[in-house]
């Protein structure tokens, strides 16, 4: 068994490095409590520690979206734990919890010492990218000296299908932003009605074979919306029993490019494009998600 409920072994005589990344909001600091809190009961010494920059529910509990927490350390470099915490006091632990790790710049050398040196258990939960799919961060670094990597998902805000990434709402750029749902939430490359094909700085590419330009504006001509269409249903090999039935999917497909060009408006800098649920009714799309939901296990895949 694998994954953030493996239980560890607690007669090794080095210690371990576990790791568990993913988007925002994919369940990361509750696999990381839930896994220490596991070590406790059985009787392991354990400690939490994250960085000082996560304000968000106070410095000294880590805390999930969900309101569950637990105490911790807030540090700003992981080498100081060990003197803060006190040399006997860390020579009793036996688990350390790092959670936010992609903020501290010295994972890596932290995880070596206290793995290899000094027997510890490390887990560590952090994002493996930001906001541009780019590495964000350390966590990458010890991924080639973890004795395990979970890579967890959930559900893209938009669709609700398995989303691997974060997407930004604001128009911030910088790499770190510390918020909540109001400024981030997981997404996916593409969906029923939206595709994002390039970001704030451009650097986000992902599907361009729907070409049409058009300036950032919600009003298109009749013909320009029926070439879209035409050419949205060449892109997902879509076919109509009629003329009667593409008419009426016209109507459809028409008001999904409304979305679009709303979110253009609200999302400045993005592009984006129908996908593949866009000529769809709200009782069938309403249909599906169910069963896109069991796949993805309720918003996580362990």
């Amino acid at each position: 068994m694998d994954g953030p409920d493996r239980p560890l072994d607690v007669r090794a005589p080095y210690g371990e490095i576990h790791v568990i990344v993913g988007p925002m909001f994919a369940g990361k600091t509750t696999a990381l409590l839930r896994r220490v809190r596991s070590e406790a009961d059985n009787g392991r010494s354990v400690a939490l520690i994250k960085s000082n920059k996560d304000t968000r529910y106070g410095l000294d509990s880590i805390v999930t979206h969900n309101g569950v927490k637990m105490p911790c350390w807030a540090l700003s470099e992981l080498s100081t734990f060990r003197d803060k915490l006190g040399e006997e006091e860390y020579d009793k632990l036996d688990v350390i919890g790092v959670d936010e790790a992609q903020f501290f710049e010295d994972l890596y050398d932290f995880c070596c010492k206290a793995a290899d040196n000094d027997g510890k258990t490390v887990i560590v939960a952090g994002l493996d990218g930001d906001y541009l799919r780019r590495r964000f961060g350390s966590v990458l670094d010890i991924i080639s000296i973890a004795d395990s990597v979970t890579k967890l998902t959930t559900r893209c805000e938009l669709c609700g299908r398995c989303a691997f990434f974060t997407l930004r709402k604001t128009k911030e750029t910088q790499t770190e932003l510390i918020g909540g749902p109001a400024s981030t939430c997981p997404g996916i490359m593409s969906n029923f009605w939206l595709t994002i094909t390039e970001g704030f700085n451009g650097m986000l590419k992902a599907d361009r074979s729907m070409t049409t330009k058009t300036s950032m504006t919600t009003e298109r001509n009749e013909e320009e919306l029926r070439r879209m269409h035409e050419e949205w249903m060449v892109k997902f090999k879509r076919t109509y029993a009629n003329a009667e039935e593409k008419e009426q999917r016209f109507v459809l497909f028409k008001k999904t490019v409304e979305n679009c060009d709303s979110c253009k408006e609200q999302y400045k800098g993005c592009r984006f494009a129908p996908g593949w649920l866009a000529d769809s009714t709200e009782e069938e799309r309403d249909a599906i998600m169910p069963l896109i939901n069991l796949w993805t296990k309720d918003g996580r895949r362990d």
